[in-house]
């Protein structure tokens, strides 16, 4: 640190290197005691002395840290745009993981749906069949059948064996001329199966099993899924 001073008249004018601190003294008194009788001097002019020792020093070093000042700036404004992109980036990806945990649990949900009704028709279908074999369920499908195919030609209609047997013996059930029963031993007793001129009618127990159950999956799915949207109840 070192100190910059001016002598003009009867004052001393003192530039501080440290805080650019500009001290202005009487110097008459001191240059009593060293000798120095000068009492002429210039206000003005001694402190503008000061004043422009004191900007030749300290400019260069404001200069200096205005510099560096603007330098942090910028490495500030970089952070804050790197800060907001990757706060972005973090939204975007917390929204993303829960996007695709909602739609993997919804994926799950379907799933223990179709688990759940296949054990259900599953034994729904096993207590149907040993009804079907212990019953006369076979003449309300035929009766049916019938009713629904009675506008129509060419119509066949398969049964298991012994299901023919018993709707041949049976005086209540009414075969009409058009429709030809034939015996298949691959369906299983209760079951039928019809070609007519207009298509085909699957009465099997494993077709309309499927068929219900394919019903109540689309229901239950549908409901779920109606629950689980905003608008949902």
């Amino acid at each position: 640190m070192s100190d910059s001073t001016v002598k003009h008249g009867r004052f001393r004018v003192t530039a501080t290197d440290a805080n650019c601190a500009v001290t202005v003294s009487d110097a008459a008194a001191t240059n009593a005691a060293d000798g120095d009788g000068d009492d002429a001097f210039d206000r003005d002019t001694v402190f503008q002395e000061g004043w422009d020792a004191c900007r030749a020093e300290c400019d260069p070093k404001i200069a200096a840290l205005e510099s560096q000042v603007a330098a942090l700036q910028n490495e500030l404004d970089t952070l804050t745009v790197a800060h907001t992109e990757l706060t972005q980036s973090a939204s975007r990806t917390t929204c993303d993981l829960a996007d695709s945990v909602t739609a993997y649990m919804k994926v799950l949900e379907d799933e223990l749906i179709d688990v759940i009704c296949d054990l259900s028709f599953a034994v729904a279908d096993g207590i149907i069949r040993r009804e079907a074999e212990r019953s006369t369920i076979i003449t309300d499908v035929v009766r049916e059948a019938i009713a629904m195919t009675v506008h129509l030609t060419d119509i066949k209609v398969y049964l298991n064996p012994e299901d023919l047997e018993k709707i041949e013996s049976d005086c209540g059930v009414q075969i009409p001329p058009s429709l030809d029963m034939i015996a298949d031993p691959t369906l299983d007793p209760g079951e039928l199966r019809m070609d007519t001129s207009q298509g085909g009618i699957d009465a099997t127990i494993a077709g309309r099993m499927d068929a219900l159950r394919s019903h109540v999956v689309t229901r239950i799915k549908a409901a779920n899924h109606d629950c689980d949207s905003p608008t949902g109840g």
